[in-house]
């Protein structure tokens, strides 16, 4: 569905987990390695799920608009 840009604060989720970077960061401090969808939606979704806050539904992060008969992922506005 093409490139999809979500609103991210870094220092929230560092606030949330008491600085603990290794709760994203399983490799250590740095880019998330193999970064992309499969990644995304093993590390967020199941963590927004067990503390039960944070988009966990497709729709939360991607928006679809459909214009000529084609759906797009639409960014979330920031």
């Amino acid at each position: 569905m093409g490139d999809l840009t979500l609103p991210f604060t870094h220092w929230a989720h560092q606030k949330l987990t008491d600085n603990n970077c290794t709760s994203c960061h399983p490799s250590g401090i740095g880019k998330i390695e193999n970064w992309g969808k499969e990644a995304a939606h093993a590390l967020c979704v199941s963590c927004h799920q067990r503390r039960e806050k944070g988009p966990v539904q497709c729709e939360e992060c991607h928006k679809v608009s459909v214009s000529r008969g084609l759906r797009e992922t639409v960014p979330t506005p920031r």
